[in-house]
């Protein structure tokens, strides 16, 4: 089954991170949250929470730049509120 490539370009609107603190655990978060998904230290995508898998490290996003929706794995990215 092919995988889709991490875009590893920075965020179309800002990729300056914001001020917000690390999501350590996708329990906390809910649907209509808003975080960003960083890579090292920049943000690769803002955007609102749609759906979140704790067991599976994944969290649903809407993207803000392109208003795509996102499946974003804890083992490729950080998320931190924004």
């Amino acid at each position: 089954m092919p995988t889709a490539s991490i875009n590893a370009e920075p965020c179309r609107t800002d990729p300056t991170p914001g001020g917000g603190s690390r999501i350590r655990s996708l329990r906390s978060l809910k649907r209509g949250d808003r975080i960003e998904a960083r890579l090292q230290r920049e943000v690769l995508y803002r955007g609102q929470v749609e759906e979140t898998a704790p067991g599976l490290g994944t969290v649903w996003m809407r993207d803000d730049a392109v208003d795509t929706r996102l499946a974003l794995s804890q083992d490729d990215f950080t998320f931190w509120t924004t």
